[in-house]
């Protein structure tokens, strides 16, 4: 192959597109530019020649998604390592009908951290590029992608980035029923000085320095699924597993905001308060930079909300929107939380109108044939609109079915009877 083979517009245009330039810290003139120049790319030619990309596949009783995640990542690979940790069902039997020489099966013994299963895998593939994916995940195919585009795309990034420091791409991570995305490293560079850190939610470290870069390249995880959350008991284990990462890490923003307000066991309750508000009040007042502050944020609003501590899970969302605009998830909670408010007046109202009908009848008793006025018949409009807005629709239905809209004007709930009675 000569470099006029690989260095075509399209695949530099397919680089730039995917890879994101500012977590490179290099332009796009400064591509251009630099591929115009001979040299460089007879530098990125030698590289991209010397380019091995190693699948590799953490797996246990996966035997109606392996083949997924296998064939998934085999367009892009030069060999798939696959590591069996203790299968009761078909998955073995499933990877070994493959019959191909370059995916490698081998049985190993599970240990309950998952860095350190990690760990295991990088030091027994072959060197080179490493490209994770777990047995529940599968690559999206994207149009441009090809084995020879790939390579071409780790030698530009090998280029650019020095040697003194340790690559890891990020990949955009999709959930079955779920609108969180995450970017977990997904490929990197095999090095002596990278290796995984944590029981869960591991991530790469680098005993030097780390290149992360976000590459729109997309990766389903149906690990979320209900299934399979309880097939592997994964709620449980996880909480377990974040508070090992805790202990050896009690100052780490990461490890608290990965974890939600629902999953804090109840003897754990005021511990999670009191680290989270820490946090949260750190982060307000920009005295915390982190990558996971936003996450931690929202669920500190959540803990709020769980609290039914409405007015300041309003003032944190807004102070939030304020930091970080892009983020819809502050948008959505601010006025959530302004709608709880609305529904939470209407609860009270209702009450208070209760008591304030009983007070009416009771002076009213015996006294109805004498009284002027006689609008008595339209309270119930006033319940009817407060349990509409309060969303209490089935209630407002029953009561809109006592209601003599014969008599007297129902102006007030014009709109909440044609509501009922299209119904």
């Amino acid at each position: 192959m000569d470099d006029k083979t690989l260095f075509t517009d399209y695949r530099f245009n397919n680089f730039v597109n995917v890879f994101n330039l500012m977590d490179l810290g290099i332009s796009e003139e400064r591509i251009k530019r630099d591929l115009a120049n001979a040299k460089i790319r007879q530098v990125i030619l030698s590289i991209y020649l010397q380019i091995k990309v190693n699948g590799a596949i953490l797996v246990k009783n996966q035997e109606q998604r392996i083949a997924t995640a296998i064939n998934s990542i085999q367009p892009f690979c030069d060999k798939i390592f696959i590591f069996d940790t203790g299968s009761t069902d078909q998955t073995m039997d499933v990877v070994s009908s493959f019959h191909n020489s370059s995916i490698v099966l081998t049985q190993i013994q599970w240990h309950e951290n998952y860095a350190y299963m990690r760990n295991y895998v990088n030091d027994n593939v072959p060197d080179g590029w490493v490209l994770l994916i777990d047995s529940d995940e599968e690559l999206q195919k994207a149009q441009y992608l090809t084995r020879r585009q790939l390579k071409f795309d780790l030698a530009m990034l090998s280029f650019y980035i020095a040697e003194k420091k340790d690559i890891a791409i990020k990949f955009k991570q999709n959930f079955d029923k779920e609108q969180d995305i995450n970017w977990p490293t997904r490929l990197y560079k095999k090095t002596k000085t990278l290796t995984f850190f944590g029981f869960v939610h591991e991530e790469v470290r680098s005993t030097k320095s780390l290149k992360s870069i976000r590459a729109q390249l997309r990766i389903i995880n149906h690990g979320s699924l209900e299934a399979e959350v309880k097939k592997f008991q994964k709620k449980e284990r996880y909480y377990r597993l974040l508070k090992k990462n805790i202990e050896i890490e009690q100052d780490n923003v990461q490890w608290y905001a990965i974890i939600t307000p629902d999953q804090v066991l109840e003897c754990d309750q005021e511990w999670y308060k009191k680290h989270i508000i820490v946090f949260a009040d750190m982060i307000l007042k920009n005295k915390l930079k982190s990558p996971f502050n936003e996450m931690l944020l929202i669920n500190y609003i959540k803990l709020l909300m769980k609290e039914y501590q409405v007015n300041k899970a309003i003032t944190v969302s807004e102070a939030a929107f304020e930091m970080y605009p892009s983020n819809p998830y502050f948008l959505y909670l601010k006025n959530a939380n302004k709608l709880n408010n609305i529904e939470m007046a209407c609860l009270k109202m209702l009450d208070e109108l209760k008591e304030d009908s009983n007070k009416l009848r009771e002076a009213r008793r015996d006294n109805d044939q004498w009284l002027v006025y006689n609008a008595i018949d339209l309270i119930p409009d006033i319940m009817l609109k407060l349990l509409t807005k309060a969303e209490y629709y089935d209630h407002a239905k029953e009561l809109l079915n006592e209601i003599n809209l014969t008599m007297g004007h129902h102006n007030y709930i014009e709109p909440e009877i044609g509501l009922y009675k299209s119904e």
